[in-house]
C-alpha cells in the first residue's frame, strides 16, 4: 500500500516537473508581448491625440460662433489646441521607434513565427502604421 502511494506521488512530482518546463516561456516571446504591447497603445495614444485635436478645433469654433464668448475664452481655447498639438510629434517619434523595435525583433526571432506571439506581432506592424492620416475635422 505504501509503494502504490510513493509511486502516485513520484509520478505527480515527475509530471509537475513537465508541466513547469513545458509552460516555462522562451524569454524572446515575453518580448514579443511586451513590444507589441508597446506599440499597440501607442497607436491607441496617437489616435487619442488626434481625436482631441479635432474635439478642440470643433469647441473652438463654437467658441467663434457663440456671442457670449469673448476673444479670451477663444484664445484660452486656441492655446489649449496648440497644446494637444505639441503632444503629437512626441508621440510619432515614440510609436517610430517602437515599430522598428518590433520589426527587428519579428524579423531577428523567424524560428518563432510560428507562435502566436509572434503572429500577433507582426498583425500588429500592419495595423499600426508609421505613416498616420490624421481623421478630418467633422
Amino acid at each position: 500500500h505504501f509503494g502504490k502511494r510513493f509511486e502516485v506521488e513520484v509520478l505527480f512530482t515527475i509530471l509537475s516537473a513537465i508541466f513547469c518546463l513545458y509552460t516555462m516561456a522562451d524569454p524572446r516571446l515575453r518580448q514579443f508581448k511586451i513590444k507589441t504591447g508597446v506599440l499597440k497603445r501607442l497607436g491607441k495614444e496617437r489616435e487619442v491625440n488626434y481625436k482631441e485635436i479635432a474635439l478642440q478645433e470643433k469647441r473652438i469654433q463654437q467658441y467663434k460662433d457663440d456671442p457670449s464668448r469673448d476673444e479670451y475664452d477663444v484664445r484660452k481655447q486656441g492655446e489649449v489646441l496648440d497644446e494637444c498639438k505639441m503632444m503629437i510629434p512626441d508621440t510619432q517619434r515614440r510609436l517610430e521607434a517602437a515599430h522598428k523595435d518590433l520589426s527587428q525583433l519579428v524579423a531577428d526571432e523567424q524560428d518563432l513565427a510560428e507562435t502566436d506571439e509572434h503572429k500577433a506581432a507582426a498583425a500588429m506592424l500592419e495595423n499600426v502604421t508609421i505613416a498616420h492620416t490624421p481623421p478630418a475635422a467633422s
